[in-house]
């Protein structure tokens, strides 16, 4: 909770030029009944757009390599713990959030939020509905994505995606990828992500414009594509919690005790811009500061070096 109110801290300082803060899931400390209490006092929580994550629907003492305990509390229990309490707070008039019609009572966690102005939809989506083996599996979420993007194409909004698994099989070769990781999410992996994959595909073969997906789960910055569509990068954030996973050691009072990003998303350039705050190296001393990406020609233009 201190690391968290540290961004909270930053992001309040500079709301101003921040749009949104949004955390891209796992929440809680490991199981769903532990609940995030500690965090729903800190100033302007309650505005952080939200993300379901593995450990935020993981039943009590479950075993590790059993998926569908995982998935436990995925659908409406999540929904009811994390959205209902403070979606409402996550939109406005100009860029109000939008969920399917039955998202509070069939728990549906997913919902896009448009950036009106600046012609930017960021999308969220549920990994945790999307095992094959969760308990609350949904298969309706693909067709709800997909009219999603159909929209976003007719009203010409660039698209960004938000989950929480990074599901990407080809790496990019740089000190923002931890050394020695594949981003690839193992037994998380689902088979319906590649029906995302190539919906995204699909829009943009129709002239739709598609700037990036972003996850978590990792613990450390990860670049990398699925190996079908090796033009749609996925970027996976660090974490908040000090596990040093990936990066240089992190230590409390200190810059290094931060670990987040920032993210830009330029339309006019169709440039996404990712800033680290917090550790720069990584833990063999390679610096990662930021990077520009240009979601058009499927270039990186800088990295950090």
């Amino acid at each position: 909770s201190v690391n968290f109110s540290r961004i909270m801290d930053y992001y309040n300082i500079y709301s101003d030029e921040i749009d949104d803060v949004i955390h891209t899931g796992d929440l809680v400390p490991d199981y769903y009944e532990n609940g995030f209490a500690s965090l729903s006092d800190i100033d302007g929580f309650d505005k952080v757009l939200n993300v379901i994550g593995n450990h935020d629907t993981r039943k009590l003492n479950s075993e590790y390599t059993d998926l569908r305990q995982w998935s436990e509390h995925a659908g409406k229990d999540a929904y009811d713990t994390y959205f209902k309490p403070y979606i409402a707070n996550w939109g406005s008039a100009s860029n109000p959030i939008v969920q399917p019609s039955d998202a509070a009572s069939a728990g549906k966690c997913y919902y896009y939020k448009d950036y009106t102005s600046k012609k930017v939809r960021l999308v969220v989506i549920d990994n945790m509905v999307m095992l094959s083996t969760s308990v609350n599996y949904d298969p309706n979420q693909i067709t709800w994505f997909t009219g999603v993007l159909d929209d976003a194409l007719q009203n010409d909004m660039t698209v960004v995606v938000a989950m929480h698994f990074p599901n990407s099989d080809v790496s990019v070769d740089c000190s923002f990828t931890t050394f020695g990781v594949n981003p690839d999410s193992g037994d998380w992996a689902t088979a319906q992500m590649g029906q995302f994959f190539s919906a995204v595909n699909t829009f943009k073969q129709n002239g739709g414009k598609f700037a990036c997906w972003f996850c978590g789960h990792c613990h450390s910055s990860l670049l990398g594509f699925p190996e079908a569509y090796q033009d749609q990068l996925i970027i996976s954030v660090g974490s908040g919690i000090m596990d040093g996973r990936g990066s240089f050691p992190r230590v409390g009072n200190t810059k290094t005790q931060d670990f987040f990003h920032l993210m830009g998303i330029d339309t006019a350039r169709k440039i996404v811009s990712v800033l680290q705050v917090g550790v720069e190296y990584d833990a063999y001393m390679r610096h990662r500061e930021c990077f520009c990406y240009n979601y058009d020609t499927n270039q990186f233009i800088k990295m950090s070096e």
